[in-house]
């Protein structure tokens, strides 16, 4: 059986992604290593997207994480 498919997936997924980052930032700031927010607004609805998509034969979402992480070491080497 699918998880995506249990009733209440979107639910876990809500309250498991804060968590998740604010442990990642705790530890992060624990052992002093720079974290950065990036907003994602534009990611989902671009030609880019698209492309990636088809390119790396990968899902929306993860297409949109790969265009932020782009975006983000972009602005850092800027």
């Amino acid at each position: 059986m699918e998880k995506r498919k249990h009733e209440h997936y979107n639910y876990w997924v809500s309250i498991f992604k804060p968590s998740l980052i604010y442990d990642i930032w705790q530890v992060a700031d624990e052992w002093s290593i720079e974290h950065l927010s990036v907003d994602p607004k534009g990611t989902t609805h671009s030609k880019e997207h698209d492309n990636v998509m088809k390119k790396y034969g990968i899902d929306r979402h993860r297409a949109s994480a790969y265009i932020i992480a782009k975006r983000t070491i972009e602005n850092i080497k800027t």
